[in-house]
């Protein structure tokens, strides 16, 4: 009976189904965080959704719990979840949001995320991995405890200076990459310049949020595309990569 219970990912999916989310199978993580900010802000004040809601996360939780040797929650501060009460949890993520119809857009969602606490904040982020699919695979490289598919590129990522949201973006974008990816990267990452790495940096979390299929050719194919930009966005002015830290020109 086991084999047929539903996954975290789909519990999630199929709720945000049935609130009238469109949310394809190759979403990326701005537009599911969009999606779902956006849901939330527009039923903040609908009280027949927030107990459905709450009532997701339990089960979101327990099955995170009785899996926890394959799977973890894929989130800064998500352990926090299981100390704390989900109810006052989700108060509190519903007490922050403004309301009514918002933009979907990801510098929208982050002034969001940057008002809540570190728990709720958890709730926001492991309902949106859910339904992104970074949830429930039982791949432990998609846990927040130093792999992000490799040490060389989850070290790349904590080197440089994009946000917590960037960075998951990318770490789950490097876990789903095939091996010839993964090796064309940590050799770009270990010996390129600080140019040539702010380059694919910015270029993959591109792809991974517009086009993630392009991505499923071998590295070889894409490189020269890859380091022109031209893979998945235009080209344009490329930010500067200093050391630890990337700075707009």
């Amino acid at each position: 009976m086991d084999a047929l219970r539903p996954t975290t990912t789909h519990r999630v999916r199929a709720f945000l189904c049935s609130q009238g989310v469109d949310l394809r199978p190759w979403s990326g993580l701005d537009q599911t965080y969009g999606e779902l900010y956006a849901l939330l802000a527009k039923r903040r004040d609908d009280p027949a959704f927030w107990e459905p809601l709450a009532a997701l996360l339990h089960d979101v939780l327990r099955d995170v719990g009785d899996r926890e040797s394959h799977e973890r929650l894929p989130a800064p501060g998500a352990e926090l979840l299981r100390a704390r009460d989900v109810d006052d949890l989700v108060r509190s993520m519903r007490a922050a949001l403004p309301g009514g119809d918002q933009p979907k857009d990801p510098s929208t969602v982050s002034c969001f995320t940057t008002r809540l606490s570190s728990a709720a904040m958890a709730c926001f982020l492991v309902l949106g991995l859910a339904a992104a699919g970074c949830v429930g695979s039982g791949d432990p490289d998609v846990d927040w405890d130093g792999r992000c598919g490799s040490a060389v590129l989850q070290q790349t990522l904590e080197q440089s200076d994009l946000s917590e949201y960037g960075q998951e973006q990318l770490c789950a974008c490097f876990t789903r990459l095939n091996e010839s990816w993964v090796d064309g990267l940590e050799d770009l990452f270990e010996h390129g310049s600080a140019e040539e790495i702010a380059t694919a940096l910015d270029e993959l979390a591109q792809c991974w949020d517009n086009n993630p299929q392009v991505l499923d050719c071998d590295y070889d194919v894409a490189e020269s595309q890859l380091m022109d930009r031209s893979l998945c966005s235009e080209l344009e002015p490329q930010p500067a990569y200093k050391g630890v830290s990337f700075l707009g020109r």
